[in-house]
C-alpha cells in the first residue's frame, strides 16, 4: 500500500541534501502509478517595489527555483514515477498545508535536522507548524 499522490516541499538550510532524503522515502511510500510533487516558496514580494524590480526577483526566483527542483523531478522520473514542480510566493508555514489540500496531494514528506526544536520528536519548528494545519500525513524524515 502506498500514497497515489505525495507532496515533498523543498526549502530551508541545505535544501539540495535535506530534499535528497525526503525525496528517497517519497519514492518508499508512492504508488508505482502515483505522482511526486515539489513545491518550492518564494518569498513574497514586497509591497513597495517597481514593476521592473518585481519582473527581475520573480524571474531570478523563478530560475533559482526551477534549478532546485529539475534533478529532484530527474531522479523520480529515472525511478519511473511522475513527478510535477510548482513555485509558489509566501510563506511555507501556510502554503505547505494549503497547497497540499487544495493539490489533492495524500501525504506530505518533509526532512528536518529537529535542532531547533529538540523536544519534539526531532521536529524543526517548521515542520512542527506545519504539521499543526496539515490534513493528511506528514512523514518527517531525520
Amino acid at each position: 500500500m502506498g500514497y497515489q499522490r505525495v507532496l515533498v516541499p523543498v526549502s530551508g538550510r541545505y535544501r539540495m541534501e535535506r530534499a535528497a532524503r525526503a525525496l528517497e522515502q517519497a519514492l518508499r511510500i508512492v504508488q508505482p502509478d502515483g505522482e511526486i510533487g515539489f513545491l518550492h516558496c518564494v518569498e513574497e514580494m514586497p509591497q513597495v517595489i517597481t514593476a521592473d524590480a518585481q519582473g527581475k526577483r520573480v524571474t531570478g526566483d523563478t530560475r533559482e527555483a526551477e534549478k532546485l527542483l529539475t534533478p529532484l523531478a530527474e531522479r523520480a522520473k529515472d525511478a519511473g514515477i511522475a513527478s510535477s514542480m510548482h513555485i509558489v510566493e509566501g510563506s511555507p508555514v501556510t502554503h505547505i498545508p494549503r497547497f497540499a489540500s487544495e493539490k489533492e496531494f495524500h501525504a506530505v514528506v518533509m526532512c528536518t535536522d529537529g535542532q531547533n526544536e529538540p523536544n519534539k520528536l526531532a521536529m524543526g519548528s517548521l515542520t512542527a507548524r506545519v504539521f499543526q494545519y496539515l490534513r493528511v500525513p506528514l512523514l518527517v524524515v531525520h
